[in-house]
């Protein structure tokens, strides 16, 4: 399931994935209410679709993991 998601997530914002992850993470801190859940929710996904677009799958899931302690 997580590589469909992945896959969809590349497809869908192909070499913009980078700057939506963060907000992603952003979203998964809000509904989760945690930093740590939004990360372990959320790191499979982006490691998988950065690897299927050619990031550096470490930077697009720490950005994200930032962006999910934001709101605090």
């Amino acid at each position: 399931m997580v590589r469909v998601l992945a896959g969809a997530a590349a497809a869908a914002f192909g070499r913009l994935y980078p700057l939506v992850a963060p907000f992603l993470g952003l979203l998964g801190g809000f509904l989760s209410g945690s930093e740590a859940s939004s990360i372990a929710m959320l790191t499979g996904i982006h490691l998988n679709a950065a690897e299927k677009i050619g990031a550096i799958g470490l930077l697009v899931a720490a950005a994200s993991g930032i962006a999910a302690a934001w709101p605090r």
